[in-house]
Parts: structure tokens; C-alpha cells; sequence
């Protein structure tokens, strides 16, 4: 969600006055922008936006951080949500952890809660990503079936990535199978080594070709439907 965007909703927040419990929607989940103590330049604050961007019509940008449980509830309530995502982050020695709790503002308390550990460097986007969608799926909004959707071309793509790894391994398996075959010194170890190599090299293919396909098919989905 682009900055203005998340502007634009932080003015509706601010400006509207408090909803009537009874008519607090259901249907998308306020997120708060990270509240980041300890080390902040190695926090990827950013990287809960770009996560929020895969759940389409799920979250509304809060455009700023919730120092505390109250303040998140508080705005979900005057934007006529009825949940609301506070994260906090903390950058420590080698790693960032970020806290995700979800706020029901009906009841005023918390449903569920996520903690997210991103060593230095590594991508957070993935696994906020995940944080999100176990969230979205504790609360029982009208939207959790679109999370779903919206989650699952991940999935598929994360899988698919998997078994091109596997298929790499047995590819780097054929190839050393034929240098065993090419320097075999008898004919027992050359028809070993080549039936290794046929083996390993079928199976990479099938591998490769799966995972591609997979890969191919959740990129497709997540972007084309």
C-alpha cells in the first residue's frame, strides 16, 4: 500500500469519532506500522508493508507505528474496524525480531500473537508474510477466505522452489556419477557409475521440470487472477 494511501487512511482514523461496537466491520484488519526500540538501523521496518501488499484488500496502513495495545484498538475503533495488528520490533545482536499481536477492538483484548525472528541480513518479507495470514486466519472476519487465496500462490511458489533445489542436488549427482563413469578403471565400476548417472540424471529432469512448473503456476495465480 503506497504511502498516500496509508496517509489517507491515517487522516480517516484521526478524524472519524468512535463506532458503535455493533457496527464495527469485520471484513479488513487495520495494521499498525512497526513500533522498533533497541537497534533501529538493523530493523527492516519497510518489509512489513511489502508483506501486507500480498493480501489484497485484507489490511488498511495504519501510516504509523502503536506504541501500545490501546492505541492500535483505539484507532481501529474510531476507522469502524473491528481488528487491529500492532508490531513491535527490536534489533538485537544478529537478528530482529518482530511481535505481531491482534487486537479484537470489541472486546478490547488479544486474540492471537506472533513472534517473527529475522537474523541480520536474511529476507523478512517471507516470513511476515506468514505472520500475517496465521493473524488474519485467528480473527473471524469475512475476508479470511481471500487471505487464503491470497496466501496459498506463495505456497506454491515456496514449494515449487523446493523441489528445483532437490532437483539441482540430483543434477550435481548425475554430474558426478559420469566423471566416476568417464575415470572408471573396470568394466564393474563403469556400468555402476553409468547406471547412477541415467538415474540421477531422469530424476533431475522430473524435478526441475516439476518445480518450475510449480514455481510458474503460483507466480500465474498470485498475479494473473
Amino acid at each position: 500500500m503506497s504511502l498516500s494511501l496509508g496517509l489517507a487512511a491515517l487522516a480517516l482514523v484521526t478524524a472519524a469519532g468512535p463506532a458503535a461496537p455493533e457496527k464495527l466491520k469485520e471484513d479488513r484488519i487495520l495494521l499498525c506500522r512497526p513500533s522498533v526500540q533497541g537497534n533501529a538501523s538493523s530493523v527492516p521496518a519497510e518489509a512489513l508493508t511489502t508483506a501486507a501488499k500480498a493480501f489484497r484488500n485484507t489490511f488498511i496502513d495504519y501510516g504509523a507505528p502503536c506504541e501500545q495495545d490501546q492505541e492500535s484498538i483505539g484507532a481501529a475503533q474510531r476507522a469502524g474496524l473491528r481488528f487491529a495488528i500492532r508490531v513491535g520490533a527490536e534489533g538485537k545482536v544478529g537478528l530482529s525480531r518482530f511481535t505481531l499481536k491482534l487486537n479484537d477492538a470489541r472486546t478490547e483484548k488479544t486474540v492471537a500473537s506472533q513472534d517473527v525472528d529475522v537474523p541480520s541480513g536474511a529476507d523478512a518479507v517471507e516470513p511476515l508474510k506468514m505472520a500475517l495470514a496465521d493473524l488474519s486466519h485467528s480473527s473471524p472476519t469475512k475476508n479470511n477466505g481471500s487471505v487464503a487465496r491470497s496466501a496459498a500462490p506463495w505456497y506454491l511458489v515456496a514449494a515449487g522452489a523446493a523441489v528445483m533445489a532437490v532437483g539441482t542436488g540430483l543434477a550435481l549427482a548425475a554430474g558426478s556419477a559420469a566423471s566416476d563413469r568417464d575415470s572408471a578403471k573396470n568394466t564393474q565400476t563403469y556400468i555402476s557409475s553409468d547406471a547412477n548417472w541415467r538415474k540421477y540424471r531422469t530424476m533431475s529432469g522430473v524435478g526441475l521440470g516439476v518445480g518450475v512448473a510449480a514455481v510458474a503456476a503460483g507466480l500465474t495465480w498470485r498475479f494473473a487472477f
